[in-house]
């Protein structure tokens, strides 16, 4: 069933008021201390993909001259339009457009810089944007990406592999193994950037702990419902399967967490780079 706009306003609102005070605020601070000392001249064209609210933008918008010109984008409209509302009084020209990050309505080689801190998981995700973001980046041109850590939210996969034997799913755990495998470790991200071509110019790894009321305020956290969820949920394919999997996975959660609150551990890789 299709998600109301109602709902996707107030995830939107929620992210604003949630995921921005902490994940944005660690992440878009180390950006913009990796872009901090180089000189995109005076009037550069900037891409900021699955920009969200646009705290990155607001941020960054503070660091560039007047001339430049900023192209935000994100899938969710209802996000650009908080983006608006905060972006309103940037004094640089900011065009909004709902796109998504790996399919981009402009030209080859149009952007000075592109940054994305949100929305790349797995080794899949860094290669298939990454030759978009690529794409209509010039040739001399700075690329900027944040992207997890295998270690991030680890706790959740390992209590998907404890249901899936609990319930005597043995049939499933290939496709979580496939999962997991997909993650990135620290040598990855190295090796997936060279493999696109960049030279690494900046690198800095940030850790920073969740903490969530309760199951259900983990899975439909703004921090994970977006990125995340969809990922642990394509683990199992089968509805019937998927429903007491989870089912089971919430009640652990409540249970072993009751009357506490459930951490979790955030791991980020921020880069900055450039074609080799």
């Amino acid at each position: 069933m299709p998600t109301s706009p109602e709902r996707m306003t107030r995830r939107a609102m929620v992210y604003d008021q949630r995921v921005v005070p902490h994940w944005a605020s660690h992440v878009d601070g180390v950006t913009l201390e990796l872009l901090s000392g180089i000189d995109l001249g005076m009037s550069p064209t900037l891409l900021i993909a699955e920009c969200r609210t646009g705290h990155l933008v607001q941020r960054l918008s503070n660091t560039l001259p007047e001339g430049a010109r900023l192209m935000v984008v994100d899938p969710s409209s209802e996000m650009l339009d908080l983006a608006r509302k905060r972006l309103a009084d940037a004094k640089q020209k900011v065009f909004y457009s709902t796109q998504q990050m790996t399919k981009l309505s402009y030209a080859d080689g149009v952007f000075h810089a592109v940054l994305c801190n949100n929305g790349l998981v797995t080794k899949g995700d860094l290669q298939l944007a990454g030759k978009e973001l690529l794409r209509v980046l010039k040739p001399d041109g700075l690329i900027g990406l944040t992207v997890p850590l295998n270690t991030t939210f680890s706790c959740f996969p390992d209590l998907l592999r404890e249901a899936l034997l609990k319930l005597e799913m043995r049939d499933v755990e290939h496709s979580l193994d496939a999962y997991v495998d997909a993650l990135l470790t620290d040598e990855q991200i190295d090796k997936s950037f060279l493999e696109l071509g960049l030279d690494i110019i900046g690198r800095e790894t940030i850790e920073f702990e969740l903490e969530f009321e309760n199951a259900e305020d983990f899975l439909f956290s703004p921090f994970v419902e977006g990125v995340f969820l969809p990922r642990w949920l394509a683990v199992c394919n089968d509805p019937d399967q998927r429903e007491p999997l989870f089912f089971d996975i919430v009640r652990s959660i409540n249970k072993y967490f009751k009357g506490l609150t459930f951490p979790t551990k955030v791991a980020l890789v921020c880069v900055l780079a450039k074609r080799g």
